[in-house]
């Protein structure tokens, strides 16, 4: 025996280093270095497997290492390495492998590294490499792979050298390292590795495993050591990642080495973004190879590939690296290296000589734009440099050739538009302009009309967002553009012949995309528009009507005069634009103050979005103006987060504010705002402040004025203001900055600290004044940023000027103010009041200052000009240019059907009440969008001439009643009130309620009248009511409105029409008029007729002022019932049946009618609701509203007729969608829940299992044909019946006999289902639900009647749940699931709909068999077993959402968790033990599962129905495990066996001498089922990895086994 066996590994180690020092034998240190690997072999790692399984050990201490073992190791590598150039020898070269892998070792403890590094060992690794190497290409060596290993440990080595955390590897993986961390260097670069990594890609005789390893070892370098990386980046390594990119094009290798090519070239991609990110941080004189040698080099490569389809994925992945390498800290740097070297004609060029198929063309431009936009991030200099070397014309000719771009192409171009992931439904700026153009170019060649639609909306809404895109693209020439789209004769074509069939699909989506057009040309031109473009406008409509296309035209038209009509609100001409955080202008040294008062008067527009504030300010203020001293006093003001104007003034220690309240401006319009501050005369007075929004005054208040000696040094308008470091007086006041202090503690901390520290109302101020310590206003108003808005004219004065000249400088406007200040002569108050006036017109480089002060400012921003069309078509010809289009109107085309297939309905006024609807005034031109081209034309003059007037004969009227006629009939009316009441009431009845006549009427002219019919109908509603009222009323609808349902003209009558109806019948509604609208709804067809009517009295029993009468009446016989014919009709949609489930759910739900009176309703008590589901069931379209309200109003009620109702409810839903599903199984938990007894008369339904259990069905199988014919069995054995054998434990360990007749291990797989009968095919012989049973009720209730309801419950080891929403004052459901034995799992967003079913159906399930079910005896346990049986039936037939087999697994653990909590509820209440006496004698073999006297005798007071239901629930385990094994699979669980194993120890069953011989039987094959359960590699995996849990086999076989063995001792 050898004596070192008992010693541990260190004491081993210990033992054999001793015997080597005192022997020296080489012999001896193998044995050690065999020992030493033995002990620390996860330590080698070359795969790196360690960074996945999560080990972080350190290898061994240099300290714990014996003395002198890193000298001899050296000794005998450098041995080996004199042997290799002469002969080596196999064993030699195996220990040389060992000594490497001692090292790898070692230097896994990085403490080490420097240690192993400063020694010769890697000198002599490279060179046993470089021999290696020699060899492998002279002469075929026999022991290939032993060289090849070491050569394998020695690059692995030299990873752990020069990446000692394994960097590289790590971000290969994704993962974020901190360098910062990193305690210990990377050794020093031997200068051998770089030679050694060059002389390996000069031959050809390594393999994709060692060259993918040599460029591992070049990126660990880059990656460990900035300077070991310098280093290795040199033009030999750069020569061969760039060979070695473009390698491999030409041949034809296998799909094998196409992979390992693949992956070869990934990680050399790799390299060269870390080559270029390191020589991007290091300083020039560092570097062997510049950056732009790189990139050239790089850029060659990705040309030279060609546009082979079998290159398309290594240039995309190329594409993908140039984002990659932007990931810098000097990302600008970078950017402008790129444009250097030429990376957008490197793009240019790839896009358009590419030849490959139009699909892997359009991926090519996808990751072309991607790139554009990863360089063009923040970068100024970037993009003016693309503008003026290629510009975006260049890549859309480019996009054109590759063909109809795709989808992804287009995304990515919106993307590039705003630099961000594209939104359609949030706000977002322009950042590159002409991408828009691109994209407006690319929707000719987009023959796909809903592509077309769909790229047209997006560009629409980021055009139009805010004022700054839309200045923007106005700037850019959208606009023109657009124009050219209109008349791109193909498009042109296909709209012209789509006008003619209004009929066709493609017409209307054609239609749809020719008026986003136009409204985006309506939009930008109104915005502004050139000579050029309205040139090209007028062209293009002129061209149209000669062309016949009425339509549009009149469109065109209308959107000119749009453009024309003159806007309520003020706006410049000229402005500056002021987007980024550092906009704004800035003025140095305004002199010395010499004034008596600040004044600051300008003209500015708020931008409503705020996308361009920097992600790291989350609290910031948007400044409008600074004003200081070099001591730090002055004035500012700036808006809050909420928009808010806040002046202030900065004192010497103090910074006083004031905000003018309940005043935003955040509207996107122009406002003039003045800010004036007096200063007081004399010392026993006082200074104010006074500003006055759009020439109003909003706030006067005392505010101190600040003392101005020294000169003004600084002035920022719109622009964060400078903060001054020599500031002596805030210095020891200042607080910590924003970025260093979280947002959370600003918010909740900021307000206690101002209040202790000086925010508080100073003696002589205001109450509305708050102060604050100098230094303290970022932290409380938050970090300045520019205005974020636009600027146009700007004047500061050193006097205060009157509030009627406030007023004067707001009348006359943002462009010719100067007037206002002296009519003669305005610059002599220049020179005495104005420090500087700024106008946006007035700039060139710099903003020049119009006083002569010459305070001229240096603008960050930009200039816009606008022009309004009203002016600019005097520079193409004046009005006249307008007439040839009267000209051209054909006669027979002077009308035609509207473009718009939907027309606008008339909006609600939001001030009046919700019964009338406002229409638009007619009589402004501005508001009026007309088919006719006459009317067209002539709103058109009047929008370009205000003060023009038409000739009234010109205009072209569609019929004889126009407005004229109803305003002359309006008069006739209302001369003839008050003299004769007989002719009145008679035009009243022959003319105005004569809707004949208005029937025919225009659109206008009809809802006009009905208004006017609405304002008398007020005066008189008594009258009324008799005579026109609610049955006039819906005839009128039915007579002359019902023709065209859909059409939205009628749509807008019938509502204007059903709002008279309501006010009739608002406030009191008697029996016949509700009868009207009953009758009306019940007799009516047309579905939209019945719809609004039905909404109309769903509003009645909705609104506020509801009363008892309405309800009343419709509880009346053949009122509210008859409303369920509605839910029978197969015509209706969905829609219309939610709203009669919405009507019932209002009627059965209201506390006015008491319940007694709603049984009619309800339809239970008359026992009809299973033939109205019958009658529903031909409806496929049934929605989760109307499945969770049809179910909540049978469960108003605790009666078993309510629960018969949920079941034939629930049939309906057996083939309907998952969500329907999900929304009925959470009613159904909640009706179990919230009502004691449901659970048993659930269980006394016929068939509940069947209906129940065909929720999980997914849909029919195919080819499955039902045997409904077959007759039932009249005699079958149950399970309670089968047999058991009486013999001894240890006959039951024996073998069981092949034919088995006394054992119920070789009982047929079908006993199950002979069990308990044809079970599906008595539920189709008879009515399942028409009749229930009766059944001995329990005194044992789920939950007491006054608990909520869990919503959700499930096993604790389970990963999905699903919690139904309760009410919040449930008790600790926790506590009251823990008796029940189940656990409630918290919701779960990323959980599945299916597996939030199938959890929802077994809580169900299981509660009824379980608690509804609550005797004990074969009869109970036969209807317990049926619902396994209607799982496998159903299964047979249909396709399940989860597998019959996984489900009934499920289950039988519910029902073990709930017997378990059963058994312990019984022997915590009884307090004793459940144990069985010994009985001697044959009286033990007495069939104890139907004896309940003798289990009364031996448990004493014990429930006897506890333990017989542990015990067949244990039977019937036993059968699905050792009987019908075809799913017992799913029954192999860890969690079942201790379940199995703590319910026969609760009923001692292994006791000895317990008399509990059956269950040991049955036990003990239990665990030796467990024990003998195969592998889990044999088995079907896919079919087992449905379940959320793993399966443990392993676990469970040796649990089993341990049992076993424990009862066998």
């Amino acid at each position: 025996m050898d004596p070192l066996e008992d010693l541990s590994a260190e004491e081993n180690l210990c033992q054999l280093w001793m015997l080597f020092s005192a022997k020296n034998e080489v012999s001896l240190l193998r044995d050690y270095v065999n020992s030493f690997l033995e002990t620390y072999a996860a330590f080698v790692d070359p795969e790196f497997i360690h960074l996945s399984e999560g080990f972080m050990e350190e290898g061994p201490h240099s300290t714990k290492l014996p003395e002198g073992l890193l000298q001899t190791m050296l000794k005998h590598l450098r041995v080996v390495s004199e042997k290799f150039l002469k002969s080596l020898s196999l064993d030699d070269l195996l220990f040389g492998n060992d000594l490497l892998k001692c090292l790898i070792v070692i230097c896994r403890n990085l403490d080490n590294v420097s240690i192993v590094s400063s020694s010769e060992f890697v000198g002599h690794v490279v060179a046993i490499d470089t021999g290696i190497l020699n060899k492998l290409c002279r002469e075929n060596s026999e022991n290939v792979e032993l060289v090849t290993s070491f050569m394998k440990l020695s690059l692995h080595l030299f990873e752990c050298l020069y990446d000692p955390y394994f960097v590289w590897r790590k971000k290969l993986r994704g993962w974020r390292v901190d360098k910062h961390r990193m305690k210990f260097k990377a050794a020093s670069l031997y200068v051998g590795v770089v030679p050694l990594f060059f002389e390996c890609f000069q031959t050809s005789c390594l393999d994709f495993d060692v060259q993918s390893r040599l460029f591992h070892v070049f990126g660990s370098i880059l990656s460990g050591s900035q300077s070991n990386a310098l280093k290795a980046i040199c033009p030999a390594t750069l020569d061969v990642l760039l060979s070695m990119l473009s390698s491999g094009i030409s041949t034809g290798p296998s799909a094998e080495q196409q992979d390992d090519l693949t992956l070869l070239k990934d990680i050399i991609l790799q390299c060269i973004v870390g080559m270029v990110q390191v020589l991007h941080t290091c300083s020039p004189e560092e570097r062997q190879v510049e950056v732009g040698l790189i990139l050239s080099g790089f850029f060659k490569v990705l040309l030279d590939l060609g546009s082979s389809e079998a290159n398309l994925n290594l240039q995309l992945r190329m594409l993908d690296s140039i984002s990659e390498m932007l990931i810098v800290s000097n990302r600008a740097g970078l950017q402008s290296t790129l444009m250097v070297e030429g990376l957008m004609q490197t793009l240019l060029q790839l896009t358009k000589n590419t030849t490959v198929s139009s699909h892997s063309a359009q991926v090519i431009a996808v990751n072309v734009v991607k790139v554009m936009q990863s360089v063009f991030i923040g970068s100024m200099p970037a993009k003016e440099d693309f503008k003026e070397k290629i510009g975006f014309i260049s890549f859309a000719e480019a996009f054109k050739q590759l063909g109809q771009p795709s989808k992804e192409l287009l995304e990515a171009l919106l993307d590039l538009v705003t630099e961000c992931k594209f939104s359609i439904d949030r706000i977002q700026p322009i950042r590159n302009g002409q991408a828009v153009l691109i994209l407006v170019q690319l929707l000719p060649i987009i023959y796909d009309t809903k592509q077309q639609v769909w790229l047209a909306k997006q560009v629409h809404a980021v055009s139009v967002a805010s004022s700054a895109n839309r200045m923007l693209c106005c700037s850019e020439g959208l606009l023109s553009a657009l124009i050219e789209v209109l008349n791109f004769h193909k498009t042109m074509d296909s709209l012209a012949v789509g006008l003619l069939n209004h009929n066709c699909k493609e017409c209307r989506i054609n239609q749809e995309f020719l008026a986003l057009l136009l409204d985006m040309m309506e939009s930008l031109g109104s915005w502004s528009i050139s000579g050029e473009d309205l040139a090209k406008l007028l062209r293009l409509l002129m061209a149209n009507q000669k062309a016949g296309n009425v339509a549009l035209c009149c469109r065109m038209l209308n959107a000119m005069s749009l453009m024309a009509s003159p806007t309520e609100h003020k706006m410049p001409r000229y402005f500056l634009d002021l987007q980024a955080e550092d906009s704004g202008i800035l003025t140095h040294s305004l002199g010395k103050w010499i004034g008596s008062g600040f004044t600051f008067h300008a003209w500015i527009c708020l931008d409503s979005t705020t996308g361009v504030i920097s992600d790291l300010h989350s609290l910031v203020r948007r400044q409008l103006y600074s004003i200081q001293t070099s001591n730090g006093t002055g004035f500012e003001a700036f808006f809050t987060c909420d928009s808010m104007l806040t002046i202030a003034v900065m004192m010497k220690k103090e910074y006083y504010s004031v905000q003018v309240q309940d005043h935003p401006i955040l509207d996107s319009r122009w406002h003039c705002i003045d800010v004036v501050h007096s200063c007081s005369k004399n010392p026993f007075s006082q200074s104010y402040l006074t500003v006055y929004i759009d020439g109003k005054q909003h706030l006067n208040v005392a505010l101190k004025f600040p003392s101005i000696t020294q000169e003004v040094s600084v002035c920022k308008i719109g622009s964060p203001r400078v903060r001054h470091a020599d500031s002596s007086m805030s210095s020891s006041l200042s607080m910590p900055s924003l970025s260093d202090v979280p947002t959370s503690k600003i918010k909740s901390g900021v307000s206690g600290v101002f209040s202790k520290l000086g925010s508080s109302f100073s003696k002589g101020q205001s109450s509305s004044v708050l102060s604050l310590p100098l230094g303290q206003q970022d932290e409380h108003f938050g970090v300045p940023v520019s205005i974020i808005g636009q600027l146009s004219s700007v004047c500061i004065l050193q006097e205060p000027l009157l509030e009627a000249t406030v007023k004067a400088l707001y009348t006359i406007g943002p462009n010719r103010w100067q007037q206002s200040f002296v009519d003669d002569n305005p610059y002599d108050l220049n020179t005495k009041q104005v420090v500087l006036h700024y106008d946006a017109k007035a700039h060139q480089k710099d903003v020049i200052d119009l006083s002569p002060n010459e305070n001229h400012g240096k603008l960050v921003g930009r200039k816009f000009c606008t022009w309004d069309i009203r002016e600019v078509i005097n520079c193409i010809g004046g009005i006249q240019v307008l007439f040839p289009l009267l000209d051209l109107v054909k006669k027979d085309n002077v009308n035609s059907e509207p473009m718009n297939s939907e027309p606008k309905e008339p909006s609600v006024n939001d001030n009046g009440p919700a019964d009338w609807v406002m229409v638009q005034n007619s009589s402004d031109p501005a508001n009026s969008c007309h088919d006719n081209q006459v009317a067209c034309f002539i709103t058109l003059l009047c929008s370009m001439t205000k003060s023009s007037e038409f000739n009234q004969e010109t205009l072209v009227a569609s019929t004889f009643l126009d407005d004229s006629v109803h305003f002359a009939i309006r008069s006739l009316v209302e001369s003839v009130s008050a003299t004769n009441k007989i002719l009145r009431y008679q035009i009243y009845q022959y003319i105005l309620f004569d809707f004949r006549i208005w029937c025919k009427c225009e659109f206008n002219v009809s809802i006009g009248h009905i208004q006017y019919l609405s304002t008398i109908i007020k005066d008189d509603k008594k009258h009324f009511r008799k005579t026109n009222g609610v049955q006039f009323m819906l005839d009128v609808i039915r007579t002359y409105y019902s023709s065209s349902p859909d059409n939205s003209h009628l749509c807008a009558i019938r509502g204007a029409l059903l709002s008279l109806v309501k006010f009739y019948v608002g406030r009191e509604i008697s029996f016949d008029e509700l009868n009207h609208l009953v009758g009306f709804i019940i007799s009516v067809k047309e579905q939209i007729l019945v719809l609004e009517v039905l909404d109309l009295l769903i509003s009645l029993l909705e609104q506020p002022g509801k009363r008892d009468q309405i309800f009343l009446l419709l509880f009346e016989p053949n009122q509210g019932e008859l409303f369920y014919v509605l839910l029978t009709k197969r015509d209706f949609s969905v829609n219309l049946r939610e709203r009669v489930v919405k009507f019932f759910s209002l009627l059965l739900r209201t506390n006015r009618v008491y319940e007694k009176h709603k049984g009619r309703m309800r339809l239970l008590e008359s026992g009809i609701y299973p033939g109205l589901t019958t009658l529903m069931a031909d409806q496929h379209e049934i929605s989760a509203f109307i499945a969770q309200n049809m179910l909540e109003q049978v469960l108003l009620t605790d009666s078993e007729a309510s629960i018969n109702a949920v079941l034939h409810i629930t049939q309906l839903f057996h083939f309907a969608d998952l969500d329907i599903k999900l929304e009925a199984s959470k009613q159904l938990l909640i009706g179990l829940f919230s009502k004691a007894t449901a659970p048993k008369v659930f269980a006394k339904q016929t068939g509940w299992q069947e209906v129940l259990v065909r929720l999980f069905i997914t849909q029919p199988k195919a080819n499955i044909h039902r045997h409904s014919n077959a007759a039932p069995s009249q005699d079958h054995p149950t399970l309670l019946d089968l047999p058991i054998s009486e013999g001894n434990v240890s006959d039951v360990l024996q073998p069981q006999p092949a034919d088995g007749d006394s054992s119920i291990a070789t009982t047929p797989d079908d006993t199950l289902n002979d069990t308990f009968g044809p079970f599906d095919e008595r539920l189709h012989a008879i009515d399942p639900l028409s009749c229930s049973r009766s059944s001995t009720a329990s005194a044992e209730d789920l939950l007491s009647p006054d608990q909520a309801p869990p919503s959700f419950l499930m096993r604790q080891e389970s990963t999905a749940s699903s919690v139904v929403s309760v009410p919040s004052e449930t008790m600790d459901i926790t506590t009251r699931l823990q008796k029940m034995g189940l656990t409630l799992q918290p919701p779960n967003e990323q959980m599945e709909k299916t597996e939030e079913m199938c959890q929802n159906l077994l809580i169900i399930l299981f509660t009824v068999l379980w608690k509804g079910i609550e005797q004990s005896d074969e009869t109970a346990w036969k209807e317990r077993s049926q619902v396994f049986t209607a799982l496998s039936y159903t299964n047979q037939e249909n396709d399940l959402l989860k597998g019959s087999g996984l489900l009934k697994a499920r289950l039988m653990e519910m029902m073990l968790q709930g017997c378990l909590q059963d058994l312990k509820e019984a022997e915590s209440s009884k307090g004793i033990y459940f144990q069985l006496v010994f009985f001697p004698g044959p009286f033990i073999y007495v069939t104890l599962f139907s004896d309940s006297v003798f289990l009364s005798s031996v448990f004493g007071q014990t429930n006897p129905t506890v333990v017989e239901n542990a015990m067949n629930l244990v039977k019937l385990l036993y059968n699905f495990l050792c009987v019908e094994t075809e799913d017992a699979d799913y029954l192999f669980k860890e969690q079942i066996l201790e379940d199995v194993l703590s319910l026969l120890e609760l009923l001692s069953v292994w006791e000895s001498d317990s008399g509990w011989l059956e269950m040991e039987q049955m036990g003990l094959r239990i665990l030796l089922a467990f024990a003998a359960y195969p592998r889990l590699e044999v088995r079907d995996i896919s079919a087992l990895m449905t379940d959320v849990s793993a399966f443990s086999f392993s676990q469970c076989c040796s649990m089993a086994s341990a049992r076993l063995h424990n009862l066998l001792q």
